[in-house]
């Protein structure tokens, strides 16, 4: 069997090989990558800083060779973008983020949107992913060509001095689209901090 080996690292972002219209700021973070179509799919946050920025763009780039990099799309709403999160699943890929404010020492989740590739630099109109306006979701999975999803809710008042509890959820979906926990007699996972 074959060890593994750790490859030299590249840097991509900021790199030589960016697209013409992928504008790099000071802060770059909050990134994902998958495999499809036999290409890599990198999607990354940037802005002025790593704190809530209303000018925060997400990008979506793809490669063959992680050098050389196509534009594929680009995010931005004047409020904070996170958590960006790639879903293969029934030969479609779904990008999934979550909208945040624009107020740099407050946590205001505003929703999960989605939305589906559709050709190069082209996209689905994102929509919300999920019921609560606060939910953000932190992974996504296929087994059994099923999709699942992990997240959580009631973030919005994590920096005040009483928190109200958050509120951890395993989902389904049989469409990419709409969300329903794995087992209905128990939706919510975990209640806490």
């Amino acid at each position: 069997m074959p060890i593994p080996r750790q490859s030299t690292p590249i840097t991509v972002v900021p790199s030589a090989g960016l697209p013409a219209k992928v504008d790099v700021n000071r802060s770059n973070a909050n990134l994902a990558v998958a495999r499809y179509r036999g290409r890599y799919f990198l999607v990354f946050r940037t802005a002025k800083w790593q704190i809530a920025d209303d000018n925060t763009r997400l990008y979506v780039m793809s490669s063959r060779d992680q050098v050389h990099w196509r534009y594929e799309g680009a995010f931005h709403y004047r409020r904070d973008l996170r958590e960006p999160r790639f879903l293969v699943w029934h030969k479609h890929l779904y990008l999934y983020f979550a909208q945040l404010g624009q107020n740099a020492a407050a946590f205001q989740p505003g929703g999960e949107l989605v939305t589906r590739y559709r050709a190069s630099g082209r996209w689905t109109k994102p929509v919300k992913a999920m019921p609560q306006p606060d939910f953000i979701a932190c992974a996504f999975k296929v087994h059994d060509d099923h999709a699942y999803m992990t997240g959580y809710n009631g973030g919005g008042g994590t920096f005040t001095p009483n928190p109200p509890p958050k509120h951890a959820y395993w989902m389904t979906s049989s469409d990419a689209l709409h969300w329903r926990p794995v087992h209905q007699d128990k939706p919510i996972l975990y209640r806490g901090q």
